[in-house]
This record gives C-alpha cells, structure tokens and sequence, in this order.
C-alpha cells in the first residue's frame, strides 16, 4: 500500500465512519494505527509532500498572530503531522495523537 493510498482511507473510510456516529474515539483510533502495520517509519515525512496547505492559510495565519492570536492545530491525526503544520502555518500549539513504536495490543484509551 502506498502512502497516499493510507492518507486516503484514513480521510475517507474511517473519517466518515466516526462523524456518522458509526465509531467512537477509541474505534475511530485503534483503525487509524492499525493501518500503520507494516508502514515504514518515515511514513509521516513521506505524507508531508503529499498535504496541500489551503491557498491564504499562511497569509491568514500571519495576520492574526500580528494581531496577537494564538493559534493551534487539533487534528485527529497524529502528533508528527500536526506538528509539521503547525511549524508550517507559525502556530503555537499542535495536538493530535501520539503513537509508539513499536505500537503495543489492545489499544486502550480512558474515557
């Protein structure tokens, strides 16, 4: 499976799946690391060209921290991505989820 094909699924299939109500956070998360198995760790450096920054964004971005906003980036993605953004747009938080190499089974995730 290629990068651009688990970029994908991840938006189209299980994105979908968990804002119709179909699964819940946990689910929603033990899906997305599941199709991690098996992809090379650089996955998240490889994905970096593949991320189009909406036309403005960075414009957008510098204006309002001109005007002395803080800014952030909360993703139901993962960590390195967001964090990638966030250096790209100048904000000042990102938050997204964390994973762990190598992932440990079953996922359990507090409520």
């Amino acid at each position: 499976m290629v990068v651009r094909d688990i970029l994908t699924l991840v938006h189209q299939e299980i994105t979908e799946r968990a804002m119709n109500g179909e699964l819940d956070f946990a689910a929603s998360l033990k899906e997305r690391v599941g199709l991690l198995k098996g992809v090379p760790a650089d996955v998240f450096d490889k994905l970096k060209s593949v991320i189009t920054i909406a036309k403005g964004a960075r414009e957008l971005c510098r204006a309002l921290k001109a005007l002395g906003f803080k800014m952030a980036v909360l993703s139901g993605g993962f960590q390195p991505l967001a964090e990638w953004l966030a250096g790209q747009l100048g904000l000042d938080y990102a938050v997204a989820n964390h994973v762990r190499h190598p992932i440990p089974l079953p996922i359990n995730i507090p409520y």
